[in-house]
């Protein structure tokens, strides 16, 4: 998976230039549940993969997502 691409998805969705794996998603960038899951939405399209609710509940940090998708 591509960190950058997923930095980008997230820098896009929230008008930012620039962001880190150690952001917290609700906090850092004011983003609810409805906003990570179409964040999460986008990154599964970009990269072809499906994340699952157990998983996509434990999400916190933009680096969730990355290391989520690098397996």
């Amino acid at each position: 998976m591509n960190e950058q691409r997923i930095h980008e998805i997230f820098m896009e969705k929230f008008g930012l230039e620039t962001v880190s794996n150690d952001m917290v998603i609700a906090e850092d960038l004011g983003a609810d549940s409805i906003a990570l899951l179409e964040i999460v939405m986008d990154v599964e399209e970009e990269f072809d993969v499906e994340i699952d609710d157990e998983t996509l509940s434990n999400i916190k940090t933009i680096g969730d997502v990355v290391n989520y998708f690098k397996g």
